[in-house]
């Protein structure tokens, strides 16, 4: 599926080999996931780049804008008449 061995592949996920980058995207795509997630950097995987960037700007706001943010988030969802059960928002 990737081109590589099983012994390969559980050398990458025991820590005893490192992939190279050629493998990481044949991984990611592999698995349709982003090279990223692979690599343990986002939780989240198939983000665009846009996304990426908002992530990145709310990791360097301060508790209380996050609670603003994620306050108006809640607001937009509710507008927008979005279910907002799944995040333990209401």
């Amino acid at each position: 599926m990737v081109g590589t061995s099983q012994s390969t592949i559980s050398q990458i996920e025991a820590g005893e080999r490192n992939p190279s980058y050629n493998m990481l995207h044949r991984l990611a795509s592999a698995l349709n996931v982003s090279v990223g997630y692979v690599l343990g950097e986002t939780e989240v995987s198939d983000l665009r780049p846009e996304e990426e960037a908002h992530f990145r700007e709310y990791r360097s706001l301060s508790e209380g804008a996050r609670r603003q943010l994620s306050q108006y988030a809640q607001f937009l969802r509710k507008t927008q008449g979005i279910d907002t059960a799944e995040d333990g928002e209401g």
